[in-house]
Order: C-alpha cells, then sequence, then structure tokens
C-alpha cells in the first residue's frame, strides 16, 4: 500500500454521505517512476498471459483503459518491491 500510494498509482476513493464515491489516482509521488511503471504495464500486458488477462478482467469491469493500465502498473509495482526485498533465511 505504501509503494503504490508513493509512486500515486494508489486509488483514493471520494464520497459524501449516502452517494457513492469515485476511485481516482492522486497526482502525487513520483511522476517520471510513475510514468515508467504505466509503461512498462503496457509492455507487460503484451508480452505476458497473466497480465493480459487482469488487464482485459479490469477493462471489462470499468470500461476504461487507463484505469486497466493503472491497476497493472499498480500490481506491477508491488510485484517489483517484493522482489526488491531480500527473503529472510529459514
Amino acid at each position: 500500500k505504501e509503494v503504490t500510494a508513493y509512486l500515486g498509482l494508489a486509488p483514493v476513493i471520494r464520497q459524501s454521505g449516502g452517494s457513492k464515491g469515485k476511485a481516482t489516482l492522486r497526482p502525487v509521488g513520483q511522476r517520471r517512476l510513475r510514468s515508467l511503471l504505466v509503461e512498462a504495464a503496457w509492455m507487460w500486458k503484451r508480452k505476458d498471459k497473466w497480465a493480459q488477462e487482469f488487464y482485459n478482467r479490469i477493462l471489462g469491469k470499468h470500461g476504461v483503459p487507463q484505469k486497466a493500465i493503472a491497476a497493472l502498473a499498480r500490481k506491477l509495482a508491488a510485484l517489483l518491491w517484493k522482489l526488491s526485498i531480500p527473503s529472510e533465511a529459514a
């Protein structure tokens, strides 16, 4: 959560009273890194079947390509973060 929020890829939901809020991306964090992650997500979608299926699932649900690729970029950022943390030896 912290990594994606730092990169500006975490959705921010705004709602008031009984109205259902909208989730948007707040333009904060590392703009250049966020841009590179989005570009990398497009490449990942093209090369990997799982990423393509994930993208299509989000696209089918929301119908907005930008939301789908941002979600995939968020997954990629989380995956890269997990890979960068050394695992503890047993």
